[in-house]
């Protein structure tokens, strides 16, 4: 019954992949770099606590990627989570600024103590769809085996976006699409920590250019948060809740920084 209820269980989540990927453009997959047993050079992601996917680096936020030739290559990763068997993960960005170019499977399921010869690793399947800024990707261990408690934090994918634009945008891991399967079949839903890009630092008012108008504004936003009358998102730079000398450093390293 336990093997029954844990099929039924994976089938639905991919089926929802699968049917999204007939509508979808995908092909983008690259499974060439995974590693399976934590090759050297590739670091353990640092954990934010608790049953959490998260993105590594969780902000990006440099004036030097510019389009159109500039790539960036973010973590989706798990913390905290035991006898994972199953993940599927929902993102949507803005599409303006960036497109995925290269979705790489990452090494958490691989590296399952149960595996064996026979029962193995199963492939991502991804349905992107770049033009609306939006993906969903899976992967699953194959076999009527437990799943992977161990080490607790680990990469579940790596994606390759390109830089097609200037401007900010949150990498979005959306609910109720993004979730984890145990071994039972069981549905977990776990806490998501979006990632957040920003590749016009400095610049307040989209003018392309970093001057005393940003200075002006950053001045009358000072230490404001969401709320406050002072409040200028486009003054947060690094998508913190607050502009403060974070921010702040941001527009000196990028004064007068012509963006186009």
């Amino acid at each position: 019954m336990r093997g029954r209820t844990k099929l039924t269980s994976i089938v639905a989540i991919l089926s929802v992949v699968i049917l999204v990927s007939a509508v979808f453009a995908s092909g983008i997959l690259d499974v060439s770099r995974i590693s399976l047993l934590g090759a050297p050079g590739i670091m353990e992601p640092d954990s934010p606590g608790g049953e959490t996917v998260f993105v590594t680096p969780s902000k990006v936020v440099d004036g030097s990627l510019r389009p159109p030739s500039s790539k960036v290559t973010v973590a989706f990763n798990i913390s905290s989570a035991s006898d994972v068997y199953t993940w599927q993960i929902y993102i949507k960005w803005n599409q303006s600024v960036l497109t995925i170019n290269k979705i790489i499977q990452g090494e958490f399921l691989a590296r399952s103590p149960n595996l064996t010869s026979s029962e193995v690793l199963g492939c991502v399947i991804n349905a992107t769809n770049n033009p609306n800024g939006i993906s969903m990707f899976s992967d699953t261990i194959l076999g009527n085996i437990g799943g992977q408690s161990a080490p607790p934090t680990g990469r579940l994918v790596s994606i390759e976006f390109q830089v097609v634009g200037n401007g900010k945008t949150v990498l979005n891991i959306t609910s109720p699409n993004t979730v984890l399967l145990n071994s039972a079949g069981t549905t977990i839903d776990p806490t998501k920590t979006n990632g957040w890009f920003n590749n016009i630092p400095g610049d307040t008012n989209y003018s392309g250019k970093v001057d005393g108008t940003d200075l002006s504004a950053m001045g009358l936003a000072w230490l404001s948060s969401p709320g406050k009358i002072t409040w200028n998102p486009g003054c947060d730079f690094d998508n913190s809740g607050k502009v403060d000398g974070s921010d702040l450093s941001y527009l000196g390293l990028y004064w007068l920084k012509v963006y186009w």
